[in-house]
């Protein structure tokens, strides 16, 4: 049985103290001020409800930094148990912190934690900690605004001898501007995906990471000021680099767009810990790796994950790097009944790292790069380090032999220019070994610090073979070995679906779909991730659906497959969440609850604990609890499927409705269902005349009217009448609550909005309401809707 979720986990560089704890301080500062500029251009709304969530979120964030400073107290005195009351805890652009926990369990059900860029969750040097929460009530973490652009391509034609398209972004989303002050959209391999707007999943080829990568991004407003990103707009010119062929091939005009940054930190991080366990934790939203573990002990259980979009959102991304990660720790982690989706990098990724032999000192001490902390935290005296060779591609054992003592950081290793100057001969490292004839081929996100530098002494002279540059280091013992995942869902990744580097790798009962294979037993130089002394894996009773050809990649040692199903195609999601299939068939004809078609009243038995409407089956009175419970079970878990109960009411009866309207997909329009009338996306569009004049011109204006927003258009729901269908004019009360009258509804005022201030309100939790207007053919029809 497949149940969804992440992993949690940590993250795969050192720990960071004195200098870079401040540094990263002054730059939490830094970002709250930059913040600000990067959500430009934002509407404003002024009214209670907006005053009131601002109040909230700073009442918030002081219960944050209180509860951090609670728990760390409760931590340093030895507390067995910690309960976090429910509710939301904003932590800005700063991290959650916890240190040197012992044996505590924290219970953490319906809470949620909320980031901004530069923020999130870092549990450090701690020991049998188990985090836990509830399937009904998980441990939230989220962050706002999402750190990601998103929108819809209007322009696709440069695509090929340009490498540009035009895209709409939605402002409920950051703007991709590379030019302003600060801007995480100028850091370098900014991603860029593109999305089917039918099933919301991503245009790929089977066996290749998409990797498309921004290379400028352009205002088209005239009046755009990019160094402050004042003015500049939504729409906007995307330049692009990296696999943009491929994407010529399946782009089509009306996709979705989103563009996500990688920036530190990470969402959870757990770092030189031991027995950690994570349970109903669900990871929405992070600006880089959902889950990163790193060094220590490891041992760490993640059951009932979910790294993926939050429900009901409009997200296409929930991170914006891998889903998992786990690098160096001494035994691997557990990752069960878990999910993990729509990640902008692999959706797992589990290995040991791998040090660099780059001096030697004397016959029996070298110097080690160690950027994974291959050498760091979990290495002692008396272990044995194999040394392999890089000359071919085969890694051959060179060597091996036995610690006299734990690795220390060697400090400074220097090299005198013709100038006359000392500078740190890391400095010129990587440029060394992307150089013939080592050819690495090191990351351009790859940098080197004399950080990573560790010295390892011997009891005995090192054999010859063991070659400055051309030998790499590991201790096999403690490379991340016997990880394992099971009864999961791994679905819909922007690259690999899973990498399995470390021996005794166990896959089982799991499904994946939609992403660039499945990797066992495979090393990464040019990353320094793998197991060099790899001897076995399994993956067994899983299923691989759109995986790629070959679905499973074998490196070194052996992979035992057993019981598993593998096929080229995968069902697509008709909507943005699981289960891709179609809502029940009404339980009796004629009498579907929420359904079309019907007498429908304003009154409490009609609103369900959604706030959505749900259209009564007959008169309210008899509008029961247990057919309540019909409707509301009915659409369990589609909320899309309930949101098209719109209702246009004359008395009791239907009626056509009014003619006029300049707006495309308009608002009380004349409609016919005929192909001109059907968007890219799969949703209809209301003509703004007979169909044979809905040209290609007036069908870009429609698609351009709601370009980046499908959720807008989504309201355009049709109640047919004859050959006539009525696309509903949506109004929404942004302020306080209005009352609704005597007759059912609310009446218009002075403070209805369109509806494309939906999602705000709802980001705002304004009660939403509806406004009833007359058509202007037959002033006594009312046409109306609920934005929800």
């Amino acid at each position: 049985m497949l149940i969804y979720a992440l992993a949690i986990a940590v993250c795969a560089f050192a720990l960071d103290a004195g200098e870079r704890e401040r540094a990263e301080v002054a730059e939490a500062r830094e970002l709250d001020n930059e913040w600000r500029m990067l959500r430009e251009p934002v509407p404003r709304l002024e009214s209670a409800a907006d005053n009131a969530l601002r109040r909230r979120r700073l009442d918030a964030s002081a219960r944050g930094r209180q509860l951090m400073q609670q728990m760390q107290a409760a931590a340093n005195r030895g507390a067995r148990q910690f309960r976090i009351p429910a509710g939301d805890y904003h932590f800005g652009h700063t991290r959650f912190e916890l240190r040197n926990a012992r044996n505590m369990e924290v219970t953490a059900s319906g809470v949620s934690f909320w980031f901004g860029w530069g923020g999130g969750m870092r549990v450090m040097t701690s020991e049998g900690v188990k985090w836990t929460a509830s399937e009904a009530a998980p441990f939230i973490i989220d962050y706002d605004p999402p750190v990601v652009a998103q929108g819809r391509v209007i322009r696709t034609d440069q695509l090929a001898s340009g490498r540009w398209v035009d895209a709409e972004f939605s402002t409920d989303y950051i703007m991709p501007n590379r030019n302003q002050t600060g801007n995480i959209f100028g850091e370098p391999k900014v991603k860029v995906a593109f999305w089917d707007p039918a099933s919301r999943t991503m245009r790929r080829t089977p066996n290749e990471a998409v990797n498309v990568y921004l290379a400028g991004s352009t205002s088209l407003a005239p009046a755009c000021e990019p160094n402050t990103g004042r003015n500049c707009g939504t729409t906007w010119r995307i330049q692009m680099a990296g696999r943009t062929t491929a994407m010529h091939r399946l782009l089509r005009n009306g996709d979705l767009i989103s563009m996500h940054p990688r920036v530190f930190p990470h969402a959870i991080e757990l770092v030189a810990c031991e027995r950690v366990v994570f349970e109903d934790a669900h990871i929405y939203g992070g600006t880089n790796i959902g889950v990163v573990e790193s060094k220590g002990v490891g041992s760490h259980v993640y059951r009932r994950i979910k790294v993926t979009r939050r429900p009901g959102s409009a997200n296409l991304m929930s991170v914006n790097a891998d889903g998992f990660h786990s690098n160096s720790a001494e035994e691997g982690a557990q990752i069960i009944d878990s999910e993990i989706g729509y990640t902008g990098d692999d959706l797992v990724n589990i290995y040991g790292g791998i040090g660099i032999v780059v001096d030697r000192i004397g016959n029996r001490t070298l110097l080690v790069l160690d950027r994974k902390g291959a050498m760091d935290s979990n290495v002692k005296g008396g272990d044995v380090v194999r040394f392999h060779s890089i000359r071919t591609d085969t890694l051959p054992l060179v060597a091996s032999a036995r610690l006299a003592s734990t690795p220390s950081h060697f400090g400074s290793w220097n090299e005198v220019l013709p100038n006359g100057s000392v500078v740190p001969k890391v400095n010129s490292l990587k440029t060394t070994l992307n150089a013939p004839p080592y050819s690495l081929g090191f990351p351009p996100s790859f940098s080197f610090d004399n950080d990573d530098l560790f010295q390892l002494t011997f009891p005995t002279d090192l054999p010859e073979g063991v070659q400055p540059l051309w030998t790499v280091a590991q201790v096999y013992e403690k490379s991340n070995r016997r990880a394992k995942i099971s009864g999961s869902w791994l679905h819909d990744a922007y690259a690999r679906s899973a990498l399995a580097k470390t021996d005794g790798f166990s896959i089982s009962d799991t499904l994946f779909q939609r992403g660039a294979g499945v990797y066992i037993g495979v090393v990464e130089i040019n990353w320094l991730e793998g197991d060099l002394g790899f001897a076995r894996a399994e993956v067994v009773d899983s299923r691989l659906e759109a995986c790629g050809s070959p679905a499973i990649h074998s490196g070194r040692g052996e992979t035992l497959l057993r019981g598993n199903v593998i096929q080229s195609s995968s069902v697509l999601p008709q909507y943005a969440s699981p289960p891709p299939s179609p809502p029940p068939q009404p339980p009796v004809a004629g009498r579907e609850p929420c359904g079309l078609n019907q007498p429908f009243t304003a009154t409490e038995t009609n609103l369900r604990s959604s706030g959505r409407w749900c259209g009564s089956l007959m008169a309210p009175a008899s509008f029961n609890a247990a057919r309540r419970d019909l409707c509301e079970r009915h659409y369990v878990g589609t909320p899309e499927y309930s949101s098209e109960c719109v209702y246009a009411r004359t008395g009791s009866q239907w009626r056509p409705p009014p003619l006029g309207g300049g707006k495309p997909c308009g608002l009380n329009q004349p409609f016919t269902a005929t192909e001109t009338n059907l968007r890219s996306s799969g949703r209809w569009c209301g003509s703004l005349m007979a169909p044979a004049s809905f040209n290609a011109a007036r069908r870009d204006l429609c698609e351009r009217h709601y370009a980046g927003t499908p959720e807008y258009s989504s309201e355009c729901v049709y109640a047919r009448t004859g050959n006539l269908e009525a696309c509903g004019d949506f109004y929404i009360e942004i302020g306080d609550a209005a009352t609704v009258g005597s007759d059912g509804y609310v009446p218009c005022s002075a403070g209805c909005e369109h509806c494309a201030m939906r999602e705000k309100a709802n980001r705002l939790g304004t009660r939403k309401m509806v406004c009833r207007q007359a058509g202007p053919n037959d002033p006594s029809a009312v046409y109306f809707s609920l934005c929800s």
